[in-house]
Protein backbone atom coordinates (compact mmCIF):
# COMPACT_ATOMS: atom_id res chain seq x y z
CA UNK A 1 0.00 0.00 0.00
CA UNK A 2 1.75 3.46 -1.18
CA UNK A 3 1.39 6.28 1.47
CA UNK A 4 -0.14 9.50 0.53
CA UNK A 5 2.42 12.62 -0.18
CA UNK A 6 2.85 15.04 2.29
CA UNK A 7 1.21 18.13 1.61
CA UNK A 8 3.07 21.26 1.12
CA UNK A 9 1.53 22.90 4.39
CA UNK A 10 2.57 19.92 6.53
CA UNK A 11 5.80 20.12 4.92
CA UNK A 12 6.39 23.51 5.31
CA UNK A 13 5.34 23.21 9.20
CA UNK A 14 7.83 20.25 9.81
CA UNK A 15 10.82 22.57 8.67
CA UNK A 16 9.69 25.24 10.42
CA UNK A 17 9.52 23.07 13.56
CA UNK A 18 12.80 21.38 12.52
CA UNK A 19 14.95 24.86 11.98
CA UNK A 20 13.73 26.19 15.49
CA UNK A 21 15.16 22.58 16.61
CA UNK A 22 18.14 23.05 15.03
CA UNK A 23 18.30 26.79 16.06
CA UNK A 24 17.13 27.04 19.82
CA UNK A 25 18.25 23.13 21.12
CA UNK A 26 21.85 23.46 20.66
CA UNK A 27 24.24 25.22 22.67
CA UNK A 28 26.28 28.27 21.36
CA UNK A 29 28.95 28.04 23.55
CA UNK A 30 32.47 27.52 21.85
CA UNK A 31 33.87 25.33 24.82
CA UNK A 32 37.97 26.06 25.08
CA UNK A 33 38.67 22.63 23.46
CA UNK A 34 38.27 21.31 20.25
CA UNK A 35 35.60 19.23 20.32
CA UNK A 36 35.81 15.59 18.76
CA UNK A 37 33.59 13.06 17.82
CA UNK A 38 32.07 11.79 21.31
CA UNK A 39 32.01 8.18 21.91
CA UNK A 40 29.17 9.03 24.70
CA UNK A 41 25.44 9.16 23.45
CA UNK A 42 23.58 11.31 23.20
CA UNK A 43 26.41 13.68 22.16
CA UNK A 44 26.82 17.14 23.16
CA UNK A 45 24.79 19.23 21.45
CA UNK A 46 26.75 22.63 19.88
CA UNK A 47 26.30 24.09 17.23
CA UNK A 48 30.38 25.05 16.88
CA UNK A 49 30.06 21.09 15.58
CA UNK A 50 30.96 21.06 11.94
CA UNK A 51 28.36 18.22 12.40
CA UNK A 52 25.59 20.79 13.03
CA UNK A 53 26.96 22.60 9.91
CA UNK A 54 26.11 19.57 8.42
CA UNK A 55 22.45 19.26 9.38
CA UNK A 56 21.78 22.89 8.32
CA UNK A 57 23.26 22.51 4.95
CA UNK A 58 20.97 19.08 4.40
CA UNK A 59 17.80 21.02 5.74
CA UNK A 60 19.31 23.94 3.15
CA UNK A 61 18.65 21.34 0.73
CA UNK A 62 15.33 19.71 1.65
CA UNK A 63 13.56 23.11 1.02
CA UNK A 64 15.49 23.51 -2.53
CA UNK A 65 13.78 19.87 -3.49
CA UNK A 66 10.48 20.52 -1.30
CA UNK A 67 9.84 23.69 -3.19
CA UNK A 68 9.28 25.95 0.14
CA UNK A 69 11.49 29.11 -0.72
CA UNK A 70 10.48 30.96 -3.41
CA UNK A 71 11.72 34.08 -2.59
CA UNK A 72 14.65 34.71 -5.01
CA UNK A 73 16.93 36.59 -3.34
CA UNK A 74 16.16 34.00 -0.08
CA UNK A 75 17.13 31.78 -2.21
CA UNK A 76 20.55 33.13 -3.55
CA UNK A 77 21.52 33.46 0.26
CA UNK A 78 21.01 30.35 0.69
CA UNK A 79 23.12 28.77 -2.38
CA UNK A 80 25.46 31.25 -1.63
CA UNK A 81 26.20 30.19 2.51
CA UNK A 82 25.67 26.64 1.24
CA UNK A 83 29.07 27.45 -0.64
CA UNK A 84 30.19 29.23 1.91
CA UNK A 85 30.25 26.20 4.37
CA UNK A 86 30.66 23.05 1.94
CA UNK A 87 34.34 23.83 1.18
CA UNK A 88 37.57 22.68 2.58
CA UNK A 89 38.14 25.92 4.07
CA UNK A 90 35.03 25.74 6.36
CA UNK A 91 35.92 21.99 7.12
CA UNK A 92 39.09 22.43 8.22
CA UNK A 93 39.52 25.35 10.23
CA UNK A 94 37.69 26.25 13.62
CA UNK A 95 34.04 27.04 13.89
CA UNK A 96 33.70 30.98 15.13
CA UNK A 97 30.85 32.98 16.75
CA UNK A 98 30.77 34.83 13.23
CA UNK A 99 30.13 31.50 11.64
CA UNK A 100 27.43 30.62 14.18
CA UNK A 101 25.83 34.45 14.20
CA UNK A 102 25.37 33.71 10.60
CA UNK A 103 23.88 30.30 10.44
CA UNK A 104 21.25 31.52 13.13
CA UNK A 105 20.55 35.02 11.07
CA UNK A 106 19.93 32.50 7.78
CA UNK A 107 17.70 30.62 9.98
CA UNK A 108 15.81 33.08 11.28
CA UNK A 109 15.22 35.02 7.71
CA UNK A 110 14.21 31.09 6.44
CA UNK A 111 11.45 30.75 9.26
CA UNK A 112 10.20 34.33 8.55
CA UNK A 113 9.68 33.51 5.21
CA UNK A 114 8.26 29.87 5.67
CA UNK A 115 5.82 31.44 8.42
CA UNK A 116 4.13 34.24 6.03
Amino acid sequence: MESEPKSKEIINQQMITDLKHLRDDYSEDIPDEILHSPMESPPPKYKVRKAWFTVLVAMLDNLFRDNLIINVELNQKIQRYKKSVVNFEFTNRLTTRNDIDEANSLINEIIAELEK
